[in-house]
């Protein structure tokens, strides 16, 4: 199974060590290379982000996944198949948030945000292509603000954040003023990655991965600091390097072990994945930085997080990669410290549920909720190869009803589950 990981933009540029900076930044345009200096604002130093005390929850990963079925973890399930028409078709689903019973799904793939009912009913588009207002050129993200009730749309190619309220009324606009491909919201302030973005033009956070703002973007803090040569050596990141659960902000970064609680009061590690064994992100010879090839190297010899986690409010879920790459999940119950590793979806005796509820989730809702994205294509070759060799569907009321009305042309299918205490 491939790695949850993405290859970001090459990065040119080489930062050394500054001191007092003080720097007239202007709004980015499309073109990335011209500044509008009506928007212009001055940022000095940006402070370091503060490192709370604290004492991490160390969780010890198995030496060995179990064998045990997932639908014996699991309370209840039940299916969103998201309305299919030709306003409404969804290349992949890159990123679905939920509140107030509505789904916002941003498509990557095909450039759209989506807004869908709990039961899957469209309810139309948040913008559309182009140079206007409202409009977007390629969107990376798409976050909800829940204290406003607002729905951001950050458009980097285009150099702006748009906002929209939860029925898809158009609020404002603003630009951006330095480089970042992710955005979470925690109550006034935003929490803006940049992954290894070079952003000598804005010198005060050049070089962090991480930036808190204010809701006009001017940095608070700034945390997270990559050494140099990464920008010439190594060029991954998270998929999801920022979650929000239970108003609440986790960060983790490609190459580390730790997941980290943040707040614009502080940091702190929150989990850190113990593999009995030292971390082979920092190589022996002391370096404080690998290669991508050191890296794409890492997991055929070690047992490794692959960076991909899910955090809901009793039970967070981390992808740990094999040594043959292949990614299994850990289910850790925030309540008990139990830990489930490797649960399988059952055999094939066990009929389509073995399928449908695989356990490779995809995201959370509700803080509770955890949603697996079926594609209908998949799902009916999996039911044509269960006829073909006579093994038993064992369908129960709402997989016959799943079946019954769905086309492999279809929008995908959302499986929410609930998970059992354990």
């Amino acid at each position: 199974m491939k790695k949850y990981l993405i290859l970001y933009f090459i990065l040119l540029f080489v930062s050394c060590k500054r001191h007092h900076i003080v720097q007239t930044v202007a709004p980015l345009n499309g073109n990335y290379n011209e500044m509008n200096w009506e928007q212009a604002f001055v940022i000095e130093d940006v402070a370091e982000l503060p490192l709370l005390p604290s004492t991490p929850t160390i969780i010890k990963v198995p030496e060995h996944a179990e064998s045990t079925s997932l639908k014996e973890y699991i309370s209840s399930y039940r299916y969103i198949p998201l309305e299919t028409s030709d306003s409404s078709l969804i290349g992949g689903i890159t990123k679905l948030c939920a509140d107030d019973s509505l789904l916002f799904i941003f498509d990557r793939k095909n450039n759209l945000a989506l807004r869908f009912s709990y039961e899957g009913k469209f309810m139309g588009h948040l913008g559309q292509k182009g140079r206007g207002p409202g409009e977007f050129i390629d969107l990376c993200d798409l976050s909800l603000d829940k204290t406003r009730k607002e729905v951001c749309l950050l458009d980097l190619n285009g150099g702006k954040q748009i906002f929209y309220k939860y029925d898809g009324t158009l609020i404002r606009e603003q630009p951006l003023y330095f480089y970042y491909n992710r955005i979470e919201f925690l109550g006034d302030k935003q929490f803006l990655s940049t992954s290894y973005a070079n952003n000598e033009r804005c010198m005060a956070i050049d070089a962090y991965r991480l930036v808190v703002a204010e809701e006009n973007q001017i940095p608070l803090y700034k945390a997270f600091p990559f050494p140099p040569q990464l920008r010439e050596e190594f060029h991954w990141e998270t998929e999801k390097p920022l979650q929000y659960c239970n108003d609440r902000l986790y960060y983790n970064y490609i190459a580390s072990d730790t997941v980290w609680s943040v707040s614009a009061e502080g940091y702190r590690p929150e989990y850190v994945l113990d593999f009995g064994y030292p971390t082979p992100f920092i190589p022996k010879d002391g370096k404080t930085f690998i290669t991508d090839e050191e890296y794409q190297n890492i997991d055929k010899t070690n047992i490794t997080f692959s960076g991909m986690h899910l955090q809901g409010k009793e039970v967070a879920c981390f992808y740990i990669s094999d040594k043959e790459q292949h990614i299994k999940p850990l289910l850790y119950n925030k309540q008990t410290g139990n830990i489930l590793y490797g649960l399988s979806s059952g055999a094939e005796k066990d009929g389509l549920q073995a399928f449908l509820l695989s356990g490779v989730f995809n995201f959370v809702v509700n803080d509770t909720s955890f949603i697996q994205i079926l594609e209908p294509f998949r799902i009916m070759k999996w039911v044509e190869s269960m006829k073909k060799f006579n093994l038993p569907l064992k369908l129960n009321p709402q997989d016959k009803q799943l079946l019954q009305n769905l086309d492999t042309e279809d929008n995908p299918v959302l499986v929410v589950v609930e998970l059992k205490p354990f």
